[in-house]
């Protein structure tokens, strides 16, 4: 798998167990670069062409963009419905389908039993989902980490499961990460074959045996 950007020369190739790191050293152009990315992830057109064996991949399907990695949202919209999708889905199942309907079939004779006991007129909706059910039971991802990059391994789990996303692209993540945290986030994501892209304004002190590095440099020189 590739990722071409109309502005580089350089292809960043996306290859087991290694990690890309792109430094762009110009603030307008790091920017820049983010903000098609960005914007392409939203609408779908770019300079931005993602391919694998000559083939052109959907980029909102295949790739995550993470700007702020204090600000990992596991309740956001997209991850509840698909939850409460694969629930829907599974509810139907033959292991599950017999307890899905005397569940529904119980809580339509409870809810008949409190209406019956009112003095004024009422009425529920009889068909029960089990979406509705996963809200009200407020169904959702365990938020609770001991690190800091065990937060960010299940986030990435939670979505490459949920969504088959296999390409992460993350913002200076590596102004808060030890050596020896991104190594151990780099080998589960290795492990599980999902890539990583780092994206930096700032060269790094020092580099990773396990990276493939990109500069771009102010004069917009490329290095590599």
């Amino acid at each position: 798998m590739k990722l071409v950007y109309s502005e580089f020369d350089y292809q960043i190739i996306f290859q087991e167990n290694r990690l890309n790191v792109v430094c762009i050293e110009s603030k307008e152009k790091f920017r820049e670069f983010i903000a098609e990315l960005k914007k392409q992830l939203m609408q779908g057109e770019g300079k931005f062409v993602l391919s694998e064996d000559e083939k052109e991949l959907d980029l909102s399907k295949h790739m995550e963009l993470i700007s702020d990695v204090f600000e990992l949202n596991f309740s956001q919209k997209k991850i509840l419905n698909r939850i409460y999708s694969i629930f829907e889905s599974r509810s139907k199942d033959e292991d599950f389908y017999l307890d899905t309907c005397k569940i529904q079939a119980d809580l339509k004779r409870y809810m008949e039993q409190l209406i019956m006991e009112s003095d004024y007129p009422l009425h529920y909706t009889e068909e029960i989902s089990i979406a509705g059910l996963c809200k009200f039971m407020d169904v959702g991802v365990d938020m609770e980490y001991e690190t800091f990059p065990e937060q960010l391994i299940d986030y990435i789990t939670v979505i490459h499961e949920l969504f088959g996303c296999c390409c992460f692209v993350f913002i200076n993540l590596k102004s808060f990460l030890s050596a020896q945290e991104l190594e151990a986030i780099h080998c589960f994501t290795s492990y599980k074959k999902i890539f990583l892209l780092l994206l930096e304004n700032q060269p790094p002190s020092q580099r990773e045996e396990f990276e493939d590095y990109f500069f771009w440099d102010q004069d917009l020189c490329e290095i590599y």
